[in-house]
């Protein structure tokens, strides 16, 4: 994580050198198009996870809102917390804009009226 690769042809000889480093029998290299989490699992000998009972490609879609999907009540339970930090935040943006706009308000109020 020190380095990242200045090209594709650095970033790929990186690849390499990992698959010439590690063992056949610790690498697995993951292909979503071809493995399942069943593959997974065989590899990390993992038996007992439900997840390791899917069969198929896994689904090809975003996993979009999965904890407030997982896990509604705990969401649902911060709900009046999300509520106050939202109030709090609009009323620290309210005085910081006020402070900012000080000046301008300043100056339109002393500026001669038109007739």
């Amino acid at each position: 994580l020190e380095h990242s690769p200045a090209d594709e042809n650095e970033f790929r000889i990186g690849f390499e050198t990992v698959r010439r480093a590690v063992p056949a029998e610790d690498f697995f290299e993951w292909d979503m198009k071809r493995h399942t989490m069943a593959d997974l699992c065989d590899f990390l000998g993992i038996e007992d996870a439900p997840a390791c009972k899917v069969m198929g490609p896994l689904p090809n879609s975003a996993s979009v809102l999965f904890i407030e999907r997982e896990q509604w009540h705990i969401v649902l339970s911060l709900l009046p917390l999300y509520l106050v930090l939202h109030w709090a935040n609009w009323r620290i943006i309210g005085v910081v804009w006020s402070a900012l706009s000080w000046p301008t308000r300043r100056i339109r109020s002393c500026r001669p009226k038109n007739e």
